[in-house]
């Protein structure tokens, strides 16, 4: 039995020493050369087809822009880089119906992810298949504020999709 056991052991030591050695340079990979993963352009364009004007209030990690009036019918659009470390933006906003003043308006709040980051809105080959990273619906993203909610395209196709409805 006393063989054995070193035997084990003996093993389970190479194998901690391999993997080891895999975690250092994928490491050393990871800090020298981020993924080798040029940064691509991203953005997000707000529109407000409401009668109303709208506020939003966009941040992204430690990116505040700060509370913006977005007026009937014009548009709130930025640009950022879209490298593969972005933590994805989410907008607050509020909107005051002037159609529903009897006596007082109703106010209506919403929090949405405009947009989601490149792990999570770009399809990425590593090698996985069918079971890549797609999870959002653009990259460059152009959202349609209405009386409803809140529709999404990618700039490319511009064929909209409801994701969610006023609170």
């Amino acid at each position: 039995m006393g063989a054995n056991s070193f035997f084990i052991a003996r093993n389970d030591h190479k194998n901690a020493s391999l993997i080891m050695g895999i975690a250092m340079v994928l490491t050393t990979m990871l800090m020298l050369s981020p993924f080798q993963v040029a940064a691509q352009a991203a953005s997000v364009d707000i529109i407000n087809l409401l009668g109303d004007p709208i506020t939003a209030h966009c941040t992204s990690g430690s990116v505040d822009r700060g509370i913006v009036t977005i007026q009937p019918d014009s548009d709130d659009t930025w640009a950022f880089d879209g490298s593969l470390l972005s933590t994805g933006w989410t907008c607050q906003f509020q909107w005051t119906d002037s159609s529903s003043c009897t006596p007082t308006c109703t106010v209506h709040n919403q929090v949405v992810r405009v947009w989601q980051g490149v792990l999570n809105s770009r399809r990425l080959g590593l090698g996985l298949g069918s079971s890549a990273f797609q999870l959002t619906p653009c990259v460059e993203c152009v959202w349609q504020i209405k009386y409803d909610g809140f529709y999404c395209a990618n700039q490319n196709d511009l064929v909209y999709s409801f994701i969610i409805g006023w609170n």
